[in-house]
């Protein structure tokens, strides 16, 4: 693929946005005055946020997978060590001293820490250790983990050493994760340098790592169908810590995934053997811990308002769970995307949400970069205000004006989603009452067709199909649709092997002859001056195999010329398909043929298809967007003015969103293409039944 403007201007800015970074990370674990200073504290993690943001916008897509891989894993290493010597957090005294504990043959569990018995054992962690009027309630796993990390040495920076290289092991079985969905490396970015992740973990000393990694494994092994390793992984992840049953339903709901549920048994007994005969202070623990403390909360704390009693409000919101559980496994059948939505609702209900524990859906935010939890990431920074407090009044509280600027911005982003929801739901359920069809087997190896719109693209439309018939996995069908060109397209396409139709002009009206003649399972559409990366078509196989949910989705583009000003437009416009689920047609638009009747046809409108196709598919299904794939010709860039497009290009998708249909889209031909205008038929006159299969639901 070519670097295009992704070159000099390119590494450039990526080069300045790991500086930043790295900076940051090095003021936050070095800086004596970033430690003692909530406002500089929370400076640092915003603008750290927003940095992870470009890295994805902004990395080098023509860098090599292993070139992404080397860098990635290397700026994450860095930036974990950078924060290490950051003063950890008072958590950590609880891990050394009960794992010293366990070394001395005394279960944790079995008294509390302020115990008498213990005090011979009591020492300056000891003494800096928070609610030692309370039982221990990290599970066995978790106690054997802290015990064995003491062996090496009984020292905090050893804890916090170890916990940054399970994160560094929770990002590679990311990267590896991402290759096996053929999705852009660059997403693991969003995990990897997350503010949540990096200052959790390698900065404070928080354990949650160490749940993340097997966690991350058992996913692995879903996505590789080895539901005996899943579970036994996912049961590790459990006995270290205990959220990780929510993902239990994800497991069972399928026929192999109960089959093979009895590999879990062994990994979750023999951790608990050691203690058998305490665990009865682990759930005392557990019990009031989960009973008695409640911090960030959010609809816990409207429901624990509203009801006047905080236990009424638990079993409101445990209800709430097993509610959205029981929704989540029959709209979806991805098993990421299940995990994903199963740790956002638990977050959502929880009494107390720490910052950290953002971290167990941020796990999964490369694959699923939902707006909501990119604020989150940035949002979380205001936890520390509760921090600043104590500074000033010596008590712990958290300001309601804070946990309001965190949540209220989440749940207005996730209720602009509920009527996609509301919409997934019911399409399961008339599938569900047709049965008309069974889920795809994942990975299976679908037919593509690749239409290709063109008028008067001879000089561009040779490199395409080239490009095209070398595929790795070359396309089932290669079709042109002529809209009447007066120049060599017919005879290119001909000479290349493209199947030739012969239609209105008009992109849309074009895409839709096509969609006419094609008879493969899935469908990419092509720009004719786009050139496709050597393995875009069994990307495209791959991903959307692998993801049984989604309808559709785009691949993502470059331009081939180098500016500064083009960078910007593909980071805006990768920012959109990805954060947004929205993509215009030089994206590379793919989709199954089952959704043209899900959304009454395709939009066959002389211009705006691309973006009203886009706007249909989102509402009934996930989007994908794998990242990369084309490289586009910056010819009309060149020819228009770089001012004069990235102004005129929105103001008309602007103008076609505030009245979608028919009429908007010739009106905005009308405005895009004035000389052309005359050569247009109405859609009335095209001899396709275009009213019935292009109107809106």
């Amino acid at each position: 693929m070519s670097d295009g403007s992704r070159g000099a201007h390119g590494s450039g800015t990526f080069i300045a946005l790991a500086i930043i970074a790295l900076t940051i990370c090095a003021l936050w674990g070095l800086s004596p005055s970033v430690h003692l200073s909530p406002a500089l504290r929370m400076t640092a993690f915003a603008l750290l946020a927003i940095v992870t943001v470009a890295f994805v916008l902004l990395h080098p897509r023509g860098w090599s997978g292993k070139q992404t891989v080397i860098v990635l894993l290397l700026i994450a290493a860095v930036a974990r060590i950078l924060l290490l010597p950051h003063p950890p957090t008072d958590d950590i005294n609880r891990y050394l001293w009960e794992g010293m504990l366990v070394r001395e043959g005394i279960s944790p569990y079995a008294q509390r820490a302020e115990a008498a018995e213990l005090e011979p054992l009591r020492d300056e962690y000891w003494a800096e250790m928070n609610h030692r009027d309370a039982y221990a309630v990290y599970p066995p796993l978790a106690q054997l983990a802290m015990a064995g990390i003491g062996f090496i040495a009984y020292e905090p920076l050893v804890y916090k050493t170890v916990f940054a290289l399970a994160d560094m092991g929770v990002v590679a079985l990311l990267l590896v994760l991402l290759h096996r969905r053929r999705l852009a490396l660059r997403f693991a970015w969003l995990y990897a340098m997350n503010p949540v992740v990096l200052f959790a973990f390698a900065g404070e000393g928080h354990y949650d790592s160490l749940f993340l990694l097997p966690l991350a494994a058992a996913l692995l092994a879903l996505e590789r169908r080895r539901f005996g390793w899943a579970w036994a992984a996912l049961a590790a992840a459990i006995q270290v810590k205990l959220m990780a049953v929510v993902l239990i339903p994800a497991l069972l709901a399928g026929r192999e995934g109960r089959r093979s549920c009895f590999w879990a048994l062994p990994v979750l007994l023999a951790p608990a053997l050691p203690f058998l005969d305490t665990l009865d202070g682990l759930a005392r623990g557990l019990m009031n811990f989960g009973g008695g403390m409640a911090y960030n909360g959010s609809l816990h704390a409207v429901a624990w308002w509203l009801l006047g009693s905080r236990e009424a409000g638990t079993i409101v919101m445990v209800g709430l769970l097993v509610l959205w559980t029981v929704l989540v496994l029959f709209a979806f059948k991805d098993p990421l995307r299940r995990s994903f939505l199963l740790f956002g609702g638990l977050i959502a209900v929880a009494p107390t949400v720490h910052y950290w524990y953002l971290s167990w859906p941020i796990l999964l935010l490369p694959f699923f970069p939902h707006l909501a939890w990119i604020w989150l990431s940035g949002a979380a920074t205001l936890t520390f205000f509760a921090w600043a407090v104590q500074l000033e009044t010596g008590q712990w509280l958290f300001p309601a004006w804070a946990q309001m600027l965190i949540w209220i911005p989440f749940w207005l982003i996730v209720l602009m989603d509920a009527p996609r929801f509301w919409t997934r739901l019911r399409h399961e359920f008339r599938k569900w009452r047709q049965a008309s069809r069974k889920p795809a087997p994942r990975h299976a190896q679908h037919t593509l067709a690749v239409i290709i719109p063109a008028i008067d693209e001879a000089d561009r439309l040779e490199p395409c199909l080239d490009a095209l018939r070398r595929q790795s996995v070359p396309p089932d069908e290669i079709i042109v649709v002529d809209g009447g060109s007066v120049d060599d397209t017919v005879a290119v396409g001909k000479r290349l092997g493209a199947t030739l139709v012969h239609a209105a002009r008009g992109r849309g009206i074009q895409i839709a002859a096509g969609l006419q003649v094609a008879r493969s399972e899935l469908i990419l559409v092509c720009h004719a001056d786009a050139v496709a990366d050597s393995d875009l078509c069994e990307r495209i196989r791959v991903a959307m195999a692998g993801d049984p949910d989604a309808l559709g989705g785009s691949a993502g583009q470059v331009f081939k010329g180098e500016s500064w000003r083009l960078l910007l437009v593909e980071a805006l416009n990768d920012a959109r398909a990805l954060f947004f689920g929205s993509s215009f047609g030089d994206q590379g638009q793919f989709f199954r043929r089952e959704t043209l009747e899900t959304v009454s046809g395709f939009p066959a409108f002389p211009l705006m298809e691309d973006v009203e196709w886009s706007l249909r598919l989102k509402e009934v299904s996930p989007v994908l967007y794998l990242g990369a794939g084309l490289t586009l010709s910056d010819r009309r860039w060149r020819r228009d003015g770089w001012f004069r497009r990235i102004v005129s290009v929105p103001a008309l998708c602007l103008k076609y969103r505030l009245r979608r249909g028919v009429e908007s889209a010739e009106a905005c031909y009308r405005m895009y293409y004035p000389r052309d205008t005359e050569q247009v038929r109405s859609l009335s006159e095209n001899g396709l039944d275009l009213k019935s299969r292009c109107g809106r639901k």
